[in-house]
């Protein structure tokens, strides 16, 4: 199936937006955090519904969420956020996106938010 949007072409709705923000993962920006896995990802759904951005795709089995909407960009350029636990009990946090300025975007603000004591409250 092809979709055409504004400005790109998603090939795949199910797969291809992720496999396309990995490679992008090598210049992410990068936090570990003592909160499980589970939980920062409840405070990224938390922080897309607050400041209105877009949850575009959600990959449960490898902690991956793909988010458009973010100021800085075109409504359509994607920013992920991996979640990875780590053997140590932590989380290790990466953000990343073709388009920096979006990246730092949601870096600063969720980067913000792990670091408060217990995240986002609902």
């Amino acid at each position: 199936m092809v979709l055409f949007t504004s400005c790109s072409v998603i090939l795949d709705p199910l797969g291809t937006s992720i496999a396309d923000i990995e490679l992008s993962r090598p210049g992410a920006s990068v936090k570990i955090v003592e909160r499980s896995a589970l939980k920062v990802q409840e405070d990224v759904r938390l922080l897309t519904e607050r400041q209105k951005w877009i949850l575009f795709q959600e990959r449960e089995e490898d902690h991956c969420q793909v988010l458009i909407g973010i100021p800085r960009g075109i409504d359509t350029t994607e920013t992920g956020v991996f979640v990875t636990k780590m053997e140590d009990g932590k989380t290790k946090v990466e953000v990343t996106s073709m388009n920096r300025k979006q990246q730092k975007v949601v870096t600063d603000l969720l980067f913000k938010v792990l670091d408060e004591t217990w995240g986002l409250k609902k």
